[in-house]
Order: C-alpha cells, then structure tokens, then sequence
C-alpha cells in the first residue's frame, strides 16, 4: 500500500514539475527592453548621398553628435558635407548634430595632375599640385 501512494506521489510530483514553464519569467517586463524599444522608436534617419546615390543610413538619436566620414575617390578631391549640394552656405562641419530626419550630400571636385598655376599680373604663380 505504501509503495502506491509513493509512486502516486512521484507522478504527481512529476506533473507538477513538467507542467511548469520556466518562460513564465521572461514575460515579466524587463525595464531595460522597454526602454530600449523607447529608444529606437525616437531614432532618426541621416541620409548620405553621392549626387542621387544613397552611400550609407545612419540611425542616431535626436541631437546626438556624430562624426561624419570623409570620403574618398579616384581624380577627385572630397570638399565635404552639404544640406543643399548647389548651395555653399550648406556645407556642414564633420561633427554634427541633427534633430530630425535629414539627406545630407557629399561634393567632389575633380583635380588633374601636376602643378596648379594663377595668372597674378602678368606672371604664373604655382599655387597648388
């Protein structure tokens, strides 16, 4: 009789512990994760272009500061960063903020090889190779 009540006990026992489901305390809320979704939610999206080309999203809170790549390619020099790229009063410092969703574009200008003359009165001056 003893031995049924025991092995009564064992299956409930067994039940018991297998009917448990140790997810039940992950679904606790987690003040970290929401705070981290909070956080994404307020993102903001900085755009760069190479003339209509996009070359990179970068996902960045609201008036975080960062630092913008410089760039490079072959036969041109890399002027920087412009909100508006026929505009030069836009051109951008490389560490910047911004408070919502922005496009910003790169300038290149293309350089040829050897020695830069300027016509100055009458005579050549190099000013640049």
């Amino acid at each position: 009789m003893i031995k049924k009540v025991i092995i009564c006990l064992f299956f409930v026992l067994l039940f018991l512990l297998t009917s448990c489901n140790s997810n039940h305390f992950n679904e606790l809320p987690n003040d970290n994760d929401q705070q981290e979704e909070e956080r994404e939610e307020e993102k903001i999206t900085i755009t760069l272009k190479n003339d209509e080309k996009v070359i990179e999203s970068i996902f960045i809170l609201p008036n975080q500061t960062i630092e913008l790549p410089i760039l490079e390619k072959e036969g041109y020099s890399f002027i920087g960063w412009y909100l508006d790229i026929d505009n030069e009063d836009s051109r951008l410092s490389f560490k910047v903020s911004f408070s919502e969703d922005t496009t910003i574009y790169c300038k290149w200008e293309q350089y040829t090889k050897g020695l830069i003359f300027e016509l100055i009165e009458e005579e050549y001056f190099v000013i640049g190779y």
